[in-house]
């Protein structure tokens, strides 16, 4: 084999392994599409702004359902909830496109929101922030007869504390109004549930989905749960002091037996054993 033939052969050999490079590169390159993220936080019920939106490629394999491909589309949009810099920004994230901004379009189809007053006790001193769940506790107040304690609402959403949306670096804040995401249904319960009694609400854990099922706890209830705790201490107080009362009378009629009286003719004596 001639010298040329070699290097003919070594240049069809260099020119296939740049074709399979270019080839490996160019699919690599056709797997991925632009896709629109957030470039910095996005706040639910805020109206979506250019600045704070830009394109990043994905692969294909990986892009999330609902995914926009264009910055334009999204200019104008409000944000239905806290959107995040670098998360893709998703049409499940967002209002309907009549939607204006504020409270309302963050607020679930078919759901409502209401305001209840509360202090920083009741309040859960401060930690029921916006996107937490609680539960909504009545108490009614009358005659100790009446009186009852019992939870009416479960995994209620928090939507705001005070006019606050979002939970800026999830401090806690003491608050005096907590809005919270209801059906109908619950609307009229906790409406109903405020005239009757003093409100008050637990914090739940995010992913806790148990439905406890409680009647409820009556005066009675808790004060004949004192009793039984503190009964055994009575009893045995009270035999300690009767045990104490006995011991001088025993000993009193102990020291009565040893004496006897001797009578001989007119004289009397007593004589001690």
């Amino acid at each position: 084999m001639s010298g040329k033939t070699i290097i003919l052969i070594a240049l069809l050999f260099g020119l296939a392994s740049a074709f399979v490079i270019a080839s490996i590169f160019g699919n690599k390159k056709q797997d991925d599409s632009a896709i629109v993220v957030a470039l910095s936080q996005i706040k639910a019920g805020n109206v979506i702004d250019e600045k704070q939106l830009k394109s990043t490629n994905f692969p294909n394999s990986s892009i999330p359902v609902g995914s926009f491909l264009s910055v334009q589309n999204l200019i104008g949009r409000v944000a239905k909830q806290e959107i995040f810099p670098g998360e893709p920004v998703l049409e499940a994230m967002l209002a309907p496109l009549d939607a204006k901004g504020g409270l309302s379009s963050t607020i679930a189809l078919g759901k409502r929101a209401i305001t209840v007053h509360v202090n920083e006790v009741v309040a859960v001193a401060g930690f029921a922030l916006p996107g937490s769940f609680v539960d909504v506790i009545v108490t009614v107040k009358g005659s100790q007869e009446n009186m009852v304690s019992k939870t009416v609402l479960r995994r209620v959403k928090v939507l705001a504390i005070a006019q606050e949306t979002d939970a800026v670096d999830a401090k806690p804040k003491v608050v005096n109004a907590v809005t919270l995401e209801l059906t109908p249904k619950e609307v009229e319960i906790l409406d109903l549930a405020r005239s009757a009694g003093n409100l008050s609400l637990s914090l739940r854990n995010t992913f806790d989905n148990t439905e406890d099922v409680s009647t409820g706890t009556t005066y009675q209830e808790l004060v004949s749960k004192t009793n039984v705790s503190e009964q055994p201490k009575t009893s045995t107080n009270m035999s300690q002091k009767s045990s104490h009362k006995t011991q001088p009378s025993i000993q009193k009629a102990i020291n009565q037996e040893d004496k006897v009286e001797v009578i001989k003719g007119n004289s009397r004596a007593e004589m001690a054993y």
